[in-house]
């Protein structure tokens, strides 16, 4: 996402604030240490980017959402209960087509330290999982694995999106 910002190669998107840089700032424990709280803002902010926003890219989707809840349910017995977890996967499967893109970015490198991003490889691979599991059940037809290095990414996701890049 810095990097598309960066180049200015979508021009017309607005870009939306990252969701859980914007909690950690506002005191929310995330990744491995979250909470139902913490979970219940990341769908609320998920679904107002939807319905409040034309034409923006974020740097994570519902389906997210959806995992790391899912993670915080079978991973920290009584953080997250079962009604919520149901809830989050409902929330999932009905606004994910609300998306005209989604652009899955398989784990490739190693996560740099910027103290929000967890650098747990058990945490995230396990997260990761949760994520293609879903997508290879529904086979959402607007997801897109891309792959590769940050400007073979880039480069993808403009063909993609018909935009014109150098």
């Amino acid at each position: 996402m810095r990097e598309l910002k960066a180049q200015n190669i979508l021009e017309n998107y607005k870009y939306l604030p990252e969701i859980t840089r914007t909690l950690k700032e506002k005191g929310f424990l995330i990744n491995e240490a979250g909470t139902l709280e913490t979970q219940i803002m990341v769908m609320n902010a998920h679904i107002e980017n939807l319905l409040c926003n034309d034409d923006f890219i974020v740097d994570r989707c519902i389906l997210d959402g959806y995992a790391y809840t899912r993670w915080l349910h079978l991973h920290k017995e009584g953080t997250i209960p079962e009604w919520f977890a149901r809830y989050a996967n409902e929330l999932a499967e009905r606004y994910v087509a609300s998306y005209d893109h989604i652009f899955f970015l398989p784990i490739e490198f190693d996560v740099e330290d910027d103290g929000v991003r967890s650098t747990q490889p058990q945490f995230r691979e396990q997260v990761n999982n949760l994520l293609t599991n879903k997508i290879e059940l529904h086979r959402y037809p607007n997801m897109h694995v891309i792959g590769g290095t940050i400007q073979q990414r880039v480069e993808q996701i403009s063909a993609i999106l018909g935009v014109k890049h150098e």
